[in-house]
């Protein structure tokens, strides 16, 4: 697993998170890309601006699904 070999790669985190919320798994998709934002938050990179905005959309569409409308429409508006 990519976050055994990189476990401060945030897009190893993403990529599990997107894999849990398609499983059906909110509270861990939610908890990953949580994990992965405060990782962007320490490795800044010209792509991060990109990146926080692709994780802030997983993290949106996990909290919708969860019923959260309220949680996901503020992170939604935080990516774009």
């Amino acid at each position: 697993m990519v976050t055994r070999l990189a476990p401060n790669w945030p897009e190893g985190w993403v990529n599990i998170g997107r894999t849990r919320l398609l499983e059906g798994d909110r509270r861990e998709s939610r908890e990953v890309f949580e994990r992965a934002l405060g990782l962007y938050d320490h490795q800044a990179t010209p792509m991060t601006p990109f990146q926080r905005a692709r994780t802030l959309l997983g993290l949106g569409a996990t909290q919708r699904r969860a019923m959260q409308r309220r949680a996901a429409r503020g992170t939604l508006e935080q990516a774009i």
